[in-house]
């Protein structure tokens, strides 16, 4: 396992500032649990101040392995039952032959409370994929986690997660349906129009949450897609096709 080390924020920046101008920044979401990362980090996190673009304070540290300087953030608040990490931090030209998906081998020297091997998301370069891994939520669809850039690329990550503690399969398969996905409670249309299918459901079962009595609609509204989801109280409680 390749060493780290924190760094303070004007290291980083002073790291970051020989990179060239158009560098592209990678981003990953990793499981973590709060409480116990602030305690295994030794140096004191940069205090991002609540804004129109951060609901809650954010805590974010810098560190480097090797060549790769990153920074992590942690939402102050998110002691909820899947709190995240993001890790941000540019792609590297080793990644162009390994595939992207193996920077998760170097952020195996985080500490111990960081999920490595249970990602949420794994940011690619890769565009209009044939293969992508996907996270299982338990609540009726599947959560996109990382676009290959073939298949095998995709069957090396999945063999890389399956040794994770939370026992989470990953799998792949074909990439999520394209459409204008909207969300329906009766009469009332949400306006939100989210990128993928996936996140359409989240936010429809975030919503049927709050109003556990009411039957919330994802369906696509540019009929590219003729898939309906009712959603009631968290999940999915049917899926049918052929609609219209």
């Amino acid at each position: 396992m390749t060493a780290m080390k924190w760094i303070t924020c004007d290291q980083a920046a002073e790291i970051t500032h020989g990179m060239s101008e158009g560098q592209v920044i990678q981003e990953i979401v990793l499981g973590t649990d709060v409480r116990t990362l602030r305690d295994e980090i030794p140096v004191e996190p940069h205090l991002l101040a609540v804004s129109d673009e951060l609901p809650s304070p954010v805590f974010r540290w810098y560190g480097l392995i090797e060549d790769r300087v990153f920074s992590l953030e942690c939402d102050e608040t998110a002691y909820n039952s899947e709190p995240s990490a993001l890790i941000s931090t540019p792609y590297l030209s080793r990644q162009d032959q390994s595939g992207d998906w193996t920077v998760l081998t170097e952020l195996l020297s985080l500490p111990n409370s960081i999920q490595v091997r249970c990602p949420k998301y794994v940011a690619s370069r890769t565009i209009d994929p044939e293969h992508v891994v996907f996270l299982p939520t338990g609540r009726g669809w599947d959560t996109p986690v990382y676009l290959a850039a073939s298949l095998e690329e995709a069957e090396q990550l999945v063999r890389f997660l399956s040794n994770n503690v939370q026992q989470v399969d990953y799998f792949v398969g074909p990439p999520e349906p394209l459409g204008d996905w909207r969300i329906t409670q009766g009469e009332q249309e949400y306006n939100r129009s989210d990128v993928t299918l996936s996140s359409t459901l989240q936010n429809a079962c975030d919503w049927s949450m709050r109003y556990p009595e009411r039957l919330f609609v994802v369906q696509d509204i540019s009929r590219s897609s003729d898939r309906m989801f009712q959603i009631c109280n968290g999940q999915i409680v049917d899926s049918v096709s052929g609609i219209g």
